[in-house]
């Protein structure tokens, strides 16, 4: 434990358990992801092509309905805590652009962040 972690009184390894639930969620999405991917193929080989052209339209229309959902939760949440909406911010736009093979490591321990 560095001096300055002592002194403003953080654990020396505060990402421990928060890590775990990262990876725990990354499981999560990994299966979550590969039962849609199943489905998605299943589903592909019984309709025709112009209603699976459809179906893609309108899976791409709830991605975009999802993103702006998120897009005001966030801030919404911003607007709760306007002291820490800067670094909440900060923090919101490296989560997002996490690349998954990344989930539970970057800067979270301490080593170096890639772009």
């Amino acid at each position: 434990m560095s001096d300055t972690t002592a002194t403003i009184g953080l654990p020396a390894e505060p990402a421990g358990a928060l890590t775990g639930a990262s990876l725990e969620a990354l499981e999560a999405y990994h299966a979550v992801h590969a039962e849609g991917r199943i489905k998605e193929e299943a589903f592909r080989e019984a309709v025709h092509p112009k209603i699976w052209e459809l179906h893609m339209a309108v899976v791409e229309q709830g991605h975009l309905t999802n993103e702006a959902t998120i897009d005001l939760h966030i801030n919404e949440l911003f607007r709760h805590f306007p002291g820490l909406a800067p670094a909440l911010r900060l923090a919101w736009v490296h989560v997002l652009d996490c690349r998954l093979d990344r989930v539970g490591t970057c800067c979270a321990d301490g080593g170096p962040v890639d772009p």
